[in-house]
């Protein structure tokens, strides 16, 4: 499974249509969306789909978690 860059909605309050708003125009070129201080979403054209591409966000959310924790993250080098 493989996933297009994740971007970040910009917050909006809880139950409001600003939060659809802030969804729609990232809809079309991504799979997956944070949403700043909701959660994240995921979409296929199945559910299965769907399904794998959050638990593909999950996965990689994790992995930052532990390079944080560990200490400073580095990109890869470019293989020469």
């Amino acid at each position: 499974m493989s996933l297009r860059p994740v971007p970040l909605a910009r917050y909006a309050t809880t139950g409001t249509d600003e939060v659809a708003a802030s969804l729609v125009p990232l809809i079309p070129r991504h799979e997956a969306i944070l949403m700043a201080n909701h959660g994240a979403v995921a979409y296929g054209e199945t559910l299965l789909e769907a399904f794998l591409k959050m638990e593909t966000v999950e996965h990689l959310a994790y992995v930052s978690l532990v390079a944080h924790q560990l200490g400073s993250p580095q990109p890869p080098s470019a293989v020469r």
